[in-house]
């Protein structure tokens, strides 16, 4: 063991990644472009882009001017990742399954959803990784952002910043009560949809009552145990290894909030229908 601390001993360099990066970011670049959802179910997971080419509304200057003649700036960039993936324990052409088009498949439901977009609007191009390259999943995603700044993965701080859940009855006076608000999470959906931890509103409807408006404070991330330990009476039916996003929520007005289209996103709560 060493008790003196040198930094240069602790980085690596090696010119040959930032190259095979270089060169999986160009085949991305190459890649056909779709409506979405694709015309097709695949198998695989991997990095996509979506494009907005709409000539009117909040987003106009991408199909009026930069995507006007080609695919120059994509408006979000995600990946979809195999299960096992922080494990490692995948690396076969198939283990993917079909994550990366449905995560594709998601984001126009998403958009269908949103009375003020229409998915005709979207186009899409992804790239598919298979076996140890599913490695580099994360780098490439990482790189496109860096080189195009996507909007939605800038200026929104994560695809998705307002919330709607839907407030069962018998839980509403546990969220307001403890300011808190849960959503239950897999490891993969932690990986595959980062919005979730940058949700900055949240709004819980229920039919034919008045809407409640909070800002997010914070999370953590707790077990049913802790739930449970806090009073919450809606996740009997959940595993015992279910994980929950756990929301730290601040009432504001009973007005709904100022909320800037052109830096915000939709993210429907599970259980929520569309409106």
């Amino acid at each position: 063991m060493q008790n003196d601390f040198d930094r240069e001993k602790h980085v690596y360099r090696n010119s040959e990644f930032a190259e095979i990066l270089k060169d999986a970011v160009l085949f991305f670049h190459g890649t056909p472009v779709f409506a979405i959802p694709p015309p097709q179910t695949f198998v695989g997971a991997g990095v996509y882009a979506l494009y907005y080419l709409g000539k009117s509304g909040i987003y106009s200057k991408f199909g009026n001017e930069i995507n006007r003649t080609a695919y120059n700036v994509p408006i979000y960039v995600g990946k979809a990742v195999p299960d096992g993936w922080r494990q490692s324990r995948n690396t076969s052409a198939t283990d993917g399954k079909n994550k990366l088009f449905s995560r594709i498949k998601e984001h126009a439901r998403s958009i269908q959803a949103v009375r003020s977009l229409s998915v005709n609007e979207f186009h899409c191009r992804f790239m598919i990784f298979e076996g140890e390259a599913q490695n580099m999943i994360a780098a490439v995603e990482a790189a496109l952002i860096a080189e195009k700044t996507p909007l939605w993965n800038s200026v929104v701080d994560g695809f998705g910043n307002h919330a709607p859940g839907v407030k069962r009855k018998t839980c509403c006076e546990w969220i307001v009560s403890k300011k808190l608000y849960n959503y239950p999470v897999t490891d993969e959906e932690i990986d595959n949809h980062s919005e979730l931890l940058s949700v900055r509103r949240l709004i819980l409807m229920r039919k034919n009552d008045k809407p409640l408006y909070f800002a997010i404070r914070g999370y953590s991330i707790e077990t049913k145990a802790t739930l449970e330990k806090l009073g919450y009476p809606g996740n009997k039916k959940h595993a015992a290894k279910t994980r929950y996003l756990l929301y730290k929520l601040q009432p504001i007005s009973d007005a709904p909030p100022m909320i800037n289209l052109a830096e915000s996103r939709l993210l429907l709560g599970k259980g929520a229908g569309h409106r």
